[in-house]
Parts: C-alpha cells; structure tokens; sequence
C-alpha cells in the first residue's frame, strides 16, 4: 500500500512539473518557433511633484500708539466763609484734590493680519503613448 502511495505521489509531481514547464518553455524556443511582433497599447506614466507657493494670512502682533482717557488728581481751591470770633466773616482759600479727566498716548499691542508664503508639491502625472507616434523618441521600445 505504501509502495502504491509513492508512485502515486511521484507521477503527481512529475505531471505537476510537466504543466508548469511546457508553456513557459515556448517562450525560449523549445517546442516549436516563437514570433514576437511589436508592443501595442504602449502607456509610460511620468509621475513628478510641482512645487506651488501660495500666500497663506496668519495674524500676528504689533504695536500701535492708542490715545486713551485717564483720571488723575488735581488740586484746586475753593472758597469757604469760616466764622470767627470777630463779627466780621473772613473767606479764605481751602485747597482740595478734585478728579479730573486727561488724555495720553500709551502703546497698545493689536492683533494685524499679513501672510507668509506657503509651498506645497503637487503631485502631476502626464501619460504618454509610447507605439508608434514618434513623439520625442520614445517611439521605440526594446523588447
């Protein structure tokens, strides 16, 4: 039964090699002539990345002067009758520290706008027929 098994496996293999083996020997000659004729449908592809620069806003910072209201202390005076012991009232100037508005010019930071120039590649792919046009030598093909 073993022996059986064997030549069953062996004419298996050999057949396996055999399919395999003769239509990839046509192709060197054994078997018969070959006859190759010239490529058809011919395609290259040529494939390149194109660098494009854009202006892309980002904002940013800068200063500015920005005139602003400020409250700051004044002195001043204003008149007050005070009695005395004497009959005759006597006005006399009392200084006092009143609120009054100004005006100055500090720097202010402010957001602008402005742009920076940005390059990315842009993927280009041109195809090109290669059988038969001649166009730029590429008309030909070794086979």
């Amino acid at each position: 039964m073993k022996m059986v098994y064997k030549v069953l496996m062996a004419v298996f293999i050999l057949l396996s090699v055999v399919l395999v083996a003769l239509p990839s020997s046509a192709q060197f000659g054994c078997g018969g002539p070959v006859a190759y004729g010239a490529p058809q449908d011919c395609v290259a592809t040529v494939s390149c990345n194109v660098p494009v620069t854009t202006e892309v806003p980002v904002i940013t910072t800068t200063t500015v002067p920005q005139q602003v209201h400020v409250t700051v202390p004044v002195q001043d005076v204003c008149p007050v009758t005070v009695p005395r012991v004497v009959v005759v009232p006597e006005t006399i100037a009392v200084p006092y520290v009143r609120l009054a508005l100004s005006s100055m010019t500090v720097p202010v930071t402010v957001p602008v706008q402005s742009s920076v120039p940005v390059t990315t590649m842009v993927p280009q792919v041109y195809t090109v027929p290669l059988g038969g046009g001649g166009i730029g030598g590429l008309s030909k093909v070794a086979a």
